[in-house]
Parts: structure tokens; sequence; C-alpha cells
């Protein structure tokens, strides 16, 4: 073996290592962009109630049936809703907080469970019938489970648990109430009819309904 071939493999030898290195480099960037990533997800999509899970809306009558699957999207439901709509929320499906906001409505938006024909009028409901109801939570942080814009009105829930999902403590798991001092904001015409609202073992709440 010559000098010469000695020398060129003596140059080749650190280029090698610096490749390794740099590769090396480039996947643990990779990893770390990827663990951010995740992060960011979990951590931030709480604050946000979406879904892929589409809505299914049928028309029937002057009215609409907005059925909203597990994991759907029900603030979205909420607002494409007009007078005298049902909003039909899966049996035994979880659903995260939503707002009632103020519509130029003229009859009831009535969000219920789809297993409503278990809910007869007039008869109370108790504890036990929890699984065939849908559940609308808390995820803590402040927040109510339902809370109404200013002059929000017309709206009914039949067959809903209303929870706490964390061991923050809860104000108002249901807050039909403004921050404003006018009488024209005060949300009216609200109705919870044949429902399940209670506290948790994982927290406490100082109110049911404000």
């Amino acid at each position: 073996m010559s000098a010469n071939q000695v020398n060129v493999r003596r140059k080749e030898t650190p280029k090698s290592n610096w490749s390794k290195l740099h590769l090396a480099a480039i996947f643990a960037v990779v990893i770390l962009l990827g663990a951010i990533a995740t992060f960011a997800v979990v951590s931030f999509s709480g604050g946000f109630n979406y879904s892929n899970a589409p809505l299914e809306i049928v028309a029937e009558g002057n009215r609409q049936i907005i059925r909203v699957p597990a994991g759907g999207n029900l603030q979205e439901a909420v607002i494409r809703a007009k007078s005298g709509d049902i909003i039909e929320l899966a049996s035994g499906a979880t659903y995260n907080e939503i707002t009632l906001p103020k519509k130029d409505l003229t009859d009831f938006i009535t969000i219920q469970s789809s297993n409503i024909k278990q809910f007869p009028e007039n008869v109370r409901v108790s504890p036990k019938q929890s699984k065939l109801m849908a559940k609308i939570i808390t995820r803590g942080g402040g927040k109510s489970a339902v809370s109404t814009e200013s002059g929000a009105h017309h709206y009914r829930f039949v067959g809903i648990e209303f929870a706490s999902a964390t061991a923050d403590y809860t104000y108002n798991l249901i807050n039909f109430g403004t921050e404003s001092d006018r009488l024209t904001d005060v949300p009216r015409d609200l109705e919870i009819d044949r429902s399940y609202i209670h506290s948790t073992d994982k927290g406490k709440t100082r109110r049911g309904l404000a």
C-alpha cells in the first residue's frame, strides 16, 4: 500500500464520521419536532370542540334534525340550528363545553339524547338512566359545561347528563347568565327537562345551575 493511498484513507475517515454525525443530528431534530408537535396537539386540542366526525342533517317538514355522532362537534350543530330544530346526541357519548348563542328564534332548539323515547314526559329520571343519556362535560379551567351569550333564548335540553370531567373546582356547571346589567341581555326561555346534573368524585362543584 502506497503512502498516497494511506493519506486518502485518512482524509475519507473524518468525512465518513461527519456524515454519520450529520445524519444522527437530523434524525434527532426530526424526533424532537415530532415530540413538540405531539405535545402541542395534546395540550391545545382540548381548547377546541372539534372533530372530523361529520354532522348528519335530515330535513323533517319545516325543521331539521341535526345528528351529532360520538366525538362530533356539538358547538357547530348549535350554531347551525334554527327555530324548531332538534340536535340529536348519541346516547352514551360525551361532548365538550358549548355556548348557546343569541339568535332570532321563535321556537325552541332542542338538544336531546338519541334515546329520547326512553325518557317519557312527566316521568322523573334517575342516575341509573345515565347510560341512556348523552353527556355534556366541562374539562375544567373555570369553564361551564353549558354557558350562554347575552340575550340567548329558546334552548331546551332533554335526556342530557351534565358533569365535570376533571378535579378542578367548578363554580357553575351550567351558567344561564350574563355580565350585562341590561334586562334585554338576560338569557330567557331556557329549559332542562328529564336530565341529570351532578358533581363527581374527582372534584367539587359550587352550583349545578346558575
